[in-house]
């Protein structure tokens, strides 16, 4: 679990994650986010995309293309490629060939339609 809305007009950056019937705090990510999407890439990396908010208390600003990725092997989060289109309540989930899908959500304009693919292998969106 990652950010969420604190309330009035701020964000939060903090992240938990359940593990055998616990809930464990882990480190903070490098953005306050609401209205992300993550998908989990493999046994050691967990993507984090979008939302609003790279600031703590932004929840009235646009979305954004940023992403991030959770290394649990070391417990760290680093900003990686970001998407091509800045989008907060999408969709998103891993697939077999070891892609993210990611699609629809929200733009500053309004409702999206396009979707876009993480390659992990060349870190590269299409």
């Amino acid at each position: 679990m990652t950010g969420g809305y604190a309330g009035g007009r701020c964000l939060l950056n903090n992240t938990e994650y359940f593990s055998n019937g616990t809930w464990n705090k882990s480190p903070s990510m490098l953005m306050h986010s609401y209205a992300s999407c993550m998908a989990q890439l493999n046994d050691t990396y967990t993507i984090h995309m979008g939302g609003y908010g790279t600031k703590e208390c932004d929840v009235v600003g646009n979305p954004t293309n940023r992403v991030l990725l959770y290394d649990w092997s070391k417990s760290t989060w680093s900003e990686i490629e970001p998407m091509r289109k800045a989008r907060s309540f999408a969709m998103c989930g891993a697939l077999e060939n070891g892609e993210v899908i990611i699609a629809g959500g929200r733009d500053a304009q309004g409702a999206l339609s396009s979707v876009e693919f993480y390659a992990a292998a060349n870190g590269q969106w299409t």
